[in-house]
């Protein structure tokens, strides 16, 4: 009688076989898909955008001084 562990190894390697395989087939069938300059200058700047109001509401919750330093710490960390 196979191992419990042998079961669930097999069927972990099917499926991701599988997935494999999808990924494969998908990515032979879907059109591929070119941005020029323009719709890619639009993209960033709609992220940096949405990042600045994001940031702008987070700073509207610190009014403590001290909070707020390490709130900007805190975000230097993270984007580096």
């Amino acid at each position: 009688m196979p191992d419990v562990g042998l079961i669930v190894g097999a069927s972990l390697m099917g499926v991701g076989g599988l997935s494999v395989l999808y990924g494969t087939i998908m990515c032979y069938k879907s059109p591929n898909q070119y941005y020029n300059k323009e719709d890619m200058e639009a993209m960033v700047a709609a992220t940096v955008l949405a990042e600045k109001t994001s940031q702008e509401k987070n700073d509207k919750y610190f009014d403590d001084p001290i909070e707020k330093d390490v709130a900007q710490k805190k975000r230097k960390v993270l984007s580096s």
